[in-house]
């Protein structure tokens, strides 16, 4: 984010033959606030593979000014608690030992005042089967 750029105190002056010598003088903190987007412009990945009973992470990398929010969703519900299998915290969702009930489609919402982006991502379990 290139918000550092142009965020700064600036300084206007402005004189003229009715005030020669004593300007007036007019001084402004700009502070550049930017809605969410992904980091590196690389969202979060449309589909992640993770063998039942195994582990996996999902990342909803945004960045934002001021600092987002983020709501996390199974297959449209949102996710309010973690269980034993899927634990949220903030900007991450993590995945414990999983059963074929975390299989489905989550969703990330990074969202600030100034905007919100989404991210799908199709979790697959991946079963073990021997015959």
């Amino acid at each position: 984010m290139k918000r550092d750029l142009h965020q700064d105190v600036y300084t206007c002056e402005a004189e003229n033959s009715q005030n020669s010598g004593n300007p007036l003088v007019y001084t402004i903190n700009l502070n550049v606030e930017v809605p969410p987007r992904w980091k590196a412009d690389i969202p979060p990945p449309k589909k992640k593979s993770i063998d039942i009973q195994g582990k996996g992470t999902l990342l909803c990398n945004a960045v934002a000014d001021p600092v987002p929010s983020y709501s996390w969703y199974k297959d449209g519900t949102r996710i309010v608690s973690s269980t034993s299998y899927v634990k949220v915290a903030n900007d991450t969702l993590k995945f414990e030992n999983v059963t074929l009930q975390e299989d489905g489609v989550y969703q990330c919402v990074a969202e600030n005042r100034l905007g919100m982006i989404v991210s799908s991502t199709w979790v697959n379990v991946r079963g073990n089967y021997s015959i």
